[in-house]
């Protein structure tokens, strides 16, 4: 007489969902703790982000200011920008090349 769990396989089955609900629900609630909770106060505070996005960061001092920098970027719509660093290449492409670069790319210049 063999039970449901006395086979491996249903045994790796069923830990294998119980690992999977248990991580699904732990992302989803998430696990804050008061530690947690001052350690994102901290890092907020000096500069950081308290979520894992890449390249956002927060005003020095403004744990509640936490928007990403890159949806408002400066610099590069700047005159100084478009003609000395936008367009690097040595020299203007040949004939041949620019019609490449066109029907491929859609600009004569390349990528």
């Amino acid at each position: 007489m063999s039970g449901f769990f006395s086979k491996p396989r249903n045994l790796a089955i069923l830990g294998a969902a119980t690992a999977g609900a248990g991580a699904y629900i732990v992302s989803y609630t998430g696990i804050k703790t008061p530690g947690v909770k001052n350690i994102e106060s901290r890092i907020t505070a000096g500069g950081g982000s308290p979520n894992q996005y890449p390249a956002t960061a927060t005003k020095l001092g403004d744990p509640s200011d936490a928007t990403p920098r890159h949806e408002n970027p400066k610099g590069v719509d700047t005159k100084n920008f478009k003609d000395n660093i936008s367009d690097q290449k040595v020299e203007e492409p040949a004939l041949l090349d620019k019609a490449f670069n066109k029907m491929h790319y859609g600009n004569e210049k390349g990528k």
